[in-house]
């Protein structure tokens, strides 16, 4: 038997559903309904026309372009994209691109961005070698922050301060971090054109083993003991005693140079004397 609206009991009185409260409910079960069933057909319609344009040939991928690049080559980059000109714009996964992308030592960042209808914007910003590094596994480039990226190949640039006593490969950059960020800090004051101190005089910067840093000029044979932090202030004082010697012509008898003489001062040693 088939029941009808239940009422409720007030007072020991029974009352009868109001004829309004059981349209409203019925009307919302409806509007419930409606939104369900469009979104059902909204997602299989989207769904279908989705598929539909991502084999349509008016977004198909018919230029490249890449910006960014000087390491790396562009046919590189488009290789390792792994898109081609018979791709369709919509089906690119740009997440994916930028993945595959980013595994390459020399990049550093990647976006990738959909150029409608038929064009695809790759922009790079590949790392910048700030140094050297010579240890057991052979020759790397390190950056300006600290991050050991790639192996020197034959052909690659040679021009850049060595910085040895670095042991581990890639993994000896965060075991030696404290004495590589001196290292770094040196060369980027070094960079700043002070004609005493040019970066391009600085052949090699030495970790010994307590961590300290030890210079060797290009253009002189001593050492110069430059301690451990502090380095920009370290590197204006040195310019200052090299300018000295420079002026004065006493560089044939310098044997070494310490920084951290007596804690604040500069010693010059001549002669091999002390």
């Amino acid at each position: 038997m088939k029941r009808g609206p239940v009422g409720k009991y007030r007072g020991g009185r029974y009352s009868p559903p109001r004829a309004d409260s059981v349209s409203w409910k019925r009307k919302a079960i409806a509007v419930v309904t409606a939104v369900a069933v469009a979104g059902v057909i909204f997602a299989v319609v989207g769904f279908g026309l989705h598929s539909l344009l991502v084999r349509s040939d008016f977004f198909q991928i018919t230029s490249i372009k890449i910006s960014g690049t000087d390491k790396v080559e562009k046919a590189e980059v488009v290789e390792l994209s792994g898109i081609n000109i018979h791709s369709n714009l919509l089906a690119v996964n740009k997440t994916a691109v930028e993945e595959r992308l980013i595994a390459h030592p020399w990049i550093k960042s990647v976006r990738v961005l959909r150029d409608f209808p038929n064009r695809l914007l790759i922009s790079l910003k590949e790392r910048r070698p700030a140094a050297l590094i010579s240890n057991e596994a052979g020759l790397s480039y390190v950056d300006g922050a600290g991050t050991i990226f790639a192996s020197l190949k034959k052909g690659d640039a040679l021009d850049f301060p060595v910085i040895t006593g670095i042991s581990g490969g890639a993994a000896g950059g965060q075991e030696h971090r404290a004495g590589l960020v001196d290292a770094l800090q040196l060369i980027r004051w070094a960079g700043r054109g002070n004609t005493n101190l040019p970066r391009q005089n600085i052949s090699q910067l030495h970790l010994s083993g307590d961590e300290k840093l030890i210079l060797f000029l290009a253009d002189r044979p001593f050492p110069i003991f430059l301690g451990q932090g502090d380095m920009g202030k370290k590197y204006k004082r040195l310019a200052r005693v090299l300018g000295w010697l420079y002026k004065k012509g006493e560089f044939k008898q310098t044997t070494a140079i310490r920084l951290e003489y007596l804690g604040n001062k500069v010693l010059v040693e001549k002669g091999g004397s002390g």
